[in-house]
């Protein structure tokens, strides 16, 4: 299993959330998302619930902005 292009995929996308979550003004202490891989060489991203749950927050934010419009 190719554990190293797993990881590489998910840091991509742990510091596409990462930054994501800056622009939003989200502490990135908050969030961070941090890249990891399976045990069968997935790539999996962590979260901790505290971030998950702002994160949860801003995106109904968003959502309900674009419902108003």
């Amino acid at each position: 299993m190719d554990y190293v292009a797993a990881w590489c995929a998910a840091e991509e996308a742990a510091t596409e959330v990462n930054e994501a979550a800056a622009a939003l003004g989200i502490d990135s202490h908050l969030v961070g998302a941090i890249p990891h891989t399976g045990i069968n060489g997935e790539s999996v991203v962590w979260i901790r619930p505290e971030g998950a749950r702002k994160m949860a927050q801003v995106l109904g934010a968003l959502a309900e902005e674009r419902r108003a419009s």
